[in-house]
């Protein structure tokens, strides 16, 4: 465990690498708020028969994780 405050303790001292961190988290919750939001005009009921009927996004689906057959409000 204290390795882990110390390589913590590392990072925020370098500035170089404080800022690569931050960015990241930053675009990363920004990645999160946006994803959120829904999208104005696309119809989520024929979204989710889109992907339903189409084998690609059944995979896609699959491998990320998302059930985008149950996303849809």
């Amino acid at each position: 465990m204290e390795t882990i405050i110390n390589k913590l303790k590392l990072i925020f001292s370098d500035k170089s690498l404080r800022n690569r961190v931050l960015f990241v988290l930053g675009a990363f919750l920004v990645f999160r708020l946006l994803s959120s939001i829904p999208v104005p005009g696309i119809d989520s009921i024929r979204l989710a028969n889109f992907i339903e009927n189409n084998q690609f996004m059944g995979i896609l689906s699959m491998f990320s994780g998302v059930d985008y057959q149950h996303s849809h409000s």
